[in-house]
């Protein structure tokens, strides 16, 4: 209720061709293609999304599907998003994310990697689960609030083996969970090493997930 009357009394403008109406319009994100299917840590050309098999041993994510590169507009939307509280930025980036998923025979549960507590406060709202969340309503499927953040670590300009070291044990099930989804997307905006996804699919797996896919809007290198 509240967005909608937003949206009336000052209207977003595109980011791109500054129209009135959306942070990112129809028209400009549907000139933009999702990245070919690759490795999201090598860039290595694969099938589905997967991780090659050279950097498979180095973590345990078997499929992150990723639409495009942090940078440009993608770079440009996470920031109004997270930084400027913009939240219609979710819609569109959520569309775009939404294209990468194939058809599931039997239907996942989508799952948010969930935000350091203290930076949630500080916006208002959960990025990572307002994303989760209008993906969900975009793809009928189920949304579920499955992990919780156990500290605010922030973990921009950390290398590889610092986020590895920083991201142990920052994660944990949620009280009163119910029955835990045998599969799940696992839903953040952006990836670089992908400590924070292998971490969160550690714990989702312990929890006795059979399968974890992850979705991300963009990786950054």
């Amino acid at each position: 209720m509240l967005n909608r009357l937003l949206d009336l009394i000052a209207p977003e403008d595109c980011l791109e061709c500054q129209s009135e109406g959306s942070v990112w319009c129809e028209l400009c994100r549907l000139q933009y293609e999702p990245l070919p299917s690759r490795c999201f840590l090598c860039h290595k050309q694969t099938t589905n999304y997967q991780t090659c098999k050279t950097c498979y041993a180095k973590t345990n994510l078997k499929t992150v599907y990723v639409y495009g590169e942090y940078c440009g507009i993608n770079k440009s939307l996470i920031y109004a998003l997270k930084f400027n509280c913009k939240r219609h930025a979710a819609k569109p980036i959520s569309s775009s994310m939404a294209q990468l998923l194939p058809y599931f025979v039997n239907s996942p549960v989508i799952v948010n990697i969930p935000t350091a507590p203290n930076r949630a406060r500080q916006r208002g709202f959960d990025h990572t689960q307002m994303l989760a969340k209008e993906l969900a309503k975009q793809t009928n499927l189920n949304y579920k609030k499955l992990l919780v953040r156990t500290n605010s670590l922030r973990q921009v300009g950390a290398k590889r083996q610092q986020r590895i070291n920083q991201i142990k044990d920052s994660f944990r099930l949620k009280v009163n969970s119910g029955i835990v989804p045998e599969h799940i997307i696992l839903v953040d905006d952006v990836v670089t090493t992908g400590a924070t996804l292998s971490e969160a699919t550690k714990i989702l797996k312990q929890a006795g997930v059979k399968k974890v896919n992850s979705l991300v809007f963009a990786y950054s290198k």
